[in-house]
């Protein structure tokens, strides 16, 4: 599932991102992609990459992290997160799309909505 998700991402919307866009993906998973295609998974994340794109990850898993997850997200130039709550899937969402330089604003932005 992890390697469909990477290939509809990429490939199937190839053609209709902005030319001036930020070109970011945000792969969420609990599980490593399927038995013999890890190296798949890298590779098409370091294409995207290469051509502008930036993959990042979300691990959902309950227990251990995950580290083919981990090893995606750095092949793909993007970041890692390992989620432990749910409440912070939408906080992370953010930081994920606008990048950790905002994530002190973005912090204090979250404590303000918390306390509407």
């Amino acid at each position: 599932a992890v390697m469909k998700a990477l290939e509809v991402a990429i490939n199937a919307n190839a053609d209709k991102w902005r030319n001036n866009a930020k070109r970011i993906i945000i792969l969420f998973g609990d599980a490593p992609p399927h038995y013999n295609e890890a190296d798949k998974a890298n590779k098409l994340a370091a294409d995207f990459k290469e051509k502008g794109g930036q993959v990042n990850v979300i691990d959902t898993a309950v227990g251990d992290p995950v580290g083919e997850l981990e090893q995606i997200a750095r092949a793909g130039g993007g970041t890692y997160t390992r989620l432990s709550n749910a409440n912070e899937l939408s906080k992370e969402i953010f930081i994920q799309i606008f990048g950790s330089k905002y994530q002190a604003t973005l912090q204090a932005y979250w404590e303000m909505k918390m306390e509407d």
